[in-house]
This record gives C-alpha cells, sequence and structure tokens, in this order.
C-alpha cells in the first residue's frame, strides 16, 4: 500500500473516532449555574424586622423526574443592592423550588418563603413551590421572602420517617409524597432490604395531609415494573416528631407518644418510565387488575400535544390458535391552548372514560387483556408501548 494511502487510511480512522466521540460527548447530560438572590417583602405583612445581616440561604428542589434534593445550604455574598448565592450546578431543565429560607451567620431563620397552604401566602406574589427552568446560560432565581418571626417555625415541623416495607421482598426504590389542596411534596427515601424499611428525614408544614408511599422494584426505561402504593390521611401537629408504620398501621408520633393510628390503603399499579432517547419525558401507570379503568400519565415537558389509550378484551386458547376478540374501549386527550401549541396537561388521571367499554365485557368470557398507551409531541414524535394481562398464567401480567 502507498504512502498516500497509509495517510488517507489513517486520516479517515481519526475523523471516525472524533465524531464518534463528538456523538457520545452529544449524549452526556447538559448541566448549567443557577444562582439564588432574594426580594424582601417588608411591609405587606407588617412585621418589620430588626436589622439582619444574611449569611446563607437553605433549599429544597425538585427536578422534572420527581427526585428531591433537600435543604441544600449556599453562602449568600452582599454586592450592595442585593444578596447572591454561590453558584449552584444543575441539569438543564424544569425545577420546583419547594423549600427556601434565609439563614443568618448564627444559622437561625431570618427570612422564608411560605408555601402556598400557608396563612402568609397571599403576602407574596408567588409562593412556594416555585416553577422555574434551567437553561444552558444559567439563570437566577428570586423568591420573595417574609421577616420570620419565631411563632412562624412552629408552623413546619421536621419529620423523621421510618415505614416498614408492605412485604418482606426487596425494592430498589421508596418515594413518600404529601399532598394537599394546594401543595404536592415528594421525597425520595433510602430503602434496606436486610430491615425491611425505607426511611428519610422531611420539613413539612403542619396541617393535614394525604400521605402516599410508593416502592419499586427494577426500573428500566420504557419497561414495565410493579408498584406498590399505600395512602392514608394523617394530621401533622406542630409536635409531631417521626412518621411510623408497620406492614399495615401507620401513625404520627409526637411528644407524648403515638397518635392517630391510621390504616394504609394498599394498591398495585404497572409502572412505565418514559424515555425518547436519553431523555426521561414521564412515567404512566396502569392497574394490575384490568377491570379497574384508571389511567395516570403525566409528561414532564409541554411539548406533548396528543395522548391515546386502548384496552381490548380476548378470550385465547391455552395454546394461542384461537383468539376471540370480547370488546375494546379507549379514550383520547388533545392537548389545551398554550403559548406556542396545544399542550397536554402535565398530569393527566382519568378513572372514567374506560369505564362503559368494560362494563360491556363484565359478562363475557375473556383471558387476555392488551393495552395501547400512544403520545405525540409537537415535532411528531412518538412515544407508544403496549401492555398485556394474560390470565392464561398464573403470574398474569
Amino acid at each position: 500500500m502507498s504512502n498516500n494511502s497509509n495517510f488517507y487510511l489513517g486520516l479517515f480512522v481519526l475523523l471516525l473516532t472524533f465524531s464518534s466521540c463528538q456523538q457520545e460527548e452529544t449524549l452526556l447530560p447538559v448541566k448549567s449555574q443557577v444562582k439564588f438572590s432574594i426580594s424582601e417583602v417588608i411591609a405587606s405583612n407588617g412585621r418589620l424586622k430588626e436589622t439582619v445581616t444574611p449569611a446563607f440561604v437553605k433549599l429544597s428542589l425538585v427536578n422534572g423526574s420527581g427526585d428531591v434534593q433537600e435543604l441544600i445550604k449556599l453562602r449568600l455574598y452582599d454586592f450592595g443592592q442585593a444578596y447572591l448565592s454561590e453558584s449552584l450546578e444543575l441539569l438543564v431543565g424544569e425545577y420546583q423550588l419547594t423549600h427556601f429560607e434565609v439563614l443568618d451567620e448564627s444559622g437561625k431563620t431570618i427570612y422564608a418563603t411560605p408555601s402556598e397552604s400557608s396563612d402568609l401566602a397571599n403576602y407574596v406574589a408567588d409562593p412556594l413551590p416555585i416553577t422555574f427552568m434551567v437553561k444552558n446560560e444559567g439563570i437566577r432565581v428570586t423568591p420573595q421572602v417574609l421577616a420570620v418571626q419565631d411563632d412562624d417555625l412552629a408552623k413546619q415541623v421536621n419529620l423523621n420517617i421510618h415505614l416498614r416495607y408492605p412485604a418482606l421482598t426487596a425494592f430498589d426504590s421508596a418515594y413518600v409524597v404529601f399532598t394537599n389542596d394546594s401543595t404536592e411534596l415528594k421525597y425520595t427515601l433510602t430503602v434496606d432490604n436486610l430491615l425491611y424499611a425505607a426511611t428519610g428525614h422531611v420539613r413539612i408544614p403542619v396541617g393535614n395531609w394525604k400521605i402516599s408511599t410508593s416502592y419499586f422494584g427494577n426500573i428500566i426505561a420504557n419497561y414495565k415494573s410493579l408498584e406498590t402504593a399505600g395512602t392514608v390521611e394523617l394530621q401533622i401537629s406542630n409536635a409531631a416528631t417521626d412518621l411510623i408504620s408497620n406492614e399495615t398501621n401507620v401513625f404520627i408520633k409526637d411528644g407524648s407518644g403515638p397518635a392517630d393510628l391510621k390504616t394504609f390503603l394498599w394498591e398495585k399499579y404497572y409502572y412505565y418510565q418514559l424515555f425518547l432517547g436519553n431523555t426521561i419525558e414521564g412515567f404512566a401507570r396502569i392497574p394490575t387488575d384490568p377491570t379497574n379503568p384508571f389511567i395516570e400519565v403525566t409528561t414532564f415537558q409541554s411539548k406533548w400535544i396528543y395522548l391515546f389509550t386502548s384496552r381490548s378484551f380476548y378470550n385465547r386458547s391455552q395454546d394461542g390458535s384461537s383468539n376471540y376478540h370480547q370488546g375494546s374501549c379507549a379514550f383520547e386527550v388533545y392537548g389545551k391552548s398554550g403559548d406556542s401549541h396545544d399542550r397536554l396537561e402535565k398530569r393527566i388521571i382519568d378513572t372514567t372514560s374506560l369505564q362503559a367499554g368494560i362494563l360491556q365485557v363484565k359478562d363475557k368470557t375473556w383471558n387476555y387483556v392488551d393495552g395501547l398507551i400512544i403520545l405525540y409531541d409537537d415535532q411528531g414524535n412518538e412515544l407508544l408501548f403496549f401492555d398485556e394481562w394474560d390470565l392464561r398464567t398464573s403470574t398474569g401480567g
């Protein structure tokens, strides 16, 4: 082979390697810098605080996939006309600020942003949770804060969480969600498959909460995993210190001992994390019982504009040689008017649209069900997944 041939062959290999590296680099998550400032509201709540010097901010965040970063502490710097925090590096995407307080040098809370459920929410333009978008060029987030009096601190409590698994089996991940009329707070728990327990620590406003716990096996992108979920309603008081459960019962512990003993309502779902390429776009939950019309689809981006779902019932032979269709049901959802295109709601829960079709097969013989969910975005991309409930087997699903 000539020297020229060797030269061009080497150049081709070098370019191919460079191109491959570039493609790999484009798949890496993009990070950006976020800084936090404060906008103090003094007169509107009628409580002027004595002169204090902000030194730190402490905040909690939830990203688009529901992952929580709790009580991040950042140094504040005085730039004369404003305070600005040190940079926090986050992946590009949508976030919610769920907790925000300002501390002095000793660590005492001197300002805070009220939540939507707080009596002080009407004193600020945008109470917590605050949604913001992290972009490539970096951003500054500036929540409004109120001066904090000592009695305000009693309206939130630090809650230790120790929850017994719903079954003596291993789980890969667990979450707890606190929901009231205006707020949803989601936290990741630490799983211990030796003690069969999920633990964590949260700071939560007092009041009545619907508490949901979810336990997951192995989660693989666009594949089904089993979710075991329990719900209960509990009152969290100023004296609350712990949230504790066994496999069945759950209670809030305060200084005087257990209080408000309740029973978890347990349900099981098939759970899918929805990925387009390397990006998680949302998740879907469907019941393990195909006669339950429940369906939930949550998207993390505003680009999704159309949803279609169906469920079909069949009577199949054991060897698959015969396949008699017994009935179907379906529904579709179109996006609502948005800034630049019609967008789906970020969270769609439907418990009725499939009900009429399911009732039609109630008295028919069937042993196999298939389900379909299709999502389209404003660029024509499609997310599709197919599920089946096979009652011919001992396990089904």
